[in-house]
């Protein structure tokens, strides 16, 4: 996936998980700025795992403070 299908296909994901449309997710949001909570960061990282074939589980998602951080992190792990 290029970094702009990364990008894209987790903004779809949170989405899908907290209801805020893609086309207002900034990278400079925070889960927390979109409403999200505990459960919704757990799911999100669950999605992200199955989405993407990675495992985030040493990544906390809920210390990761922008989306931007999100999409880095996962880029990482997809393409390291």
């Amino acid at each position: 996936m290029t970094p702009s299908e990364i990008e894209l296909k987790i903004k779809e994901i949170i989405y899908n998980q907290i209801g805020t449309p893609v086309h207002s997710i900034r990278n400079e949001d925070t889960l927390k700025s979109l409403g999200a909570d505990s459960l919704d960061v757990v799911e999100l990282t669950i999605s992200y795992d199955l989405e993407f074939g990675i495992d985030l589980d040493n990544t906390p998602l809920d210390e990761l403070s922008t989306i931007q951080q999100h999409i880095d992190a996962v880029k990482e792990k997809v393409n390291g």
